[in-house]
């Protein structure tokens, strides 16, 4: 096979691994808290840095889920931690 025709094989499985569709789908959990009778919702997952560096905040309102929801994020909600 000669180099050319060797070449465009490979890009042209790379195209086609490049179009396939990708099943990922990036999670962020969020735990509520009680704080003095008002309700916080906190992201505990890998993202909490970078979502807090976009809010401003260390806890998320339900519009911030709403726009993460619309971007591909999927949040579950993890149960609240009680104290002993």
């Amino acid at each position: 096979m000669d180099r050319n025709r060797m070449a465009r094989r490979i890009l042209s499985s790379l195209i086609e691994a490049s179009l396939e569709p990708k099943h990922f789908i990036p999670e962020v959990k969020v735990e509520m808290k009680s704080h003095y009778g008002s309700e916080h919702k906190y992201v505990v997952s890998d993202h909490a840095e970078a979502i807090a560096a976009l809010t401003g905040r260390k806890t998320v309102t339900d519009k911030d889920i709403q726009a993460l929801k619309a971007l591909g994020f999927q949040v579950t909600q993890r149960a609240e931690r009680k104290a002993l």
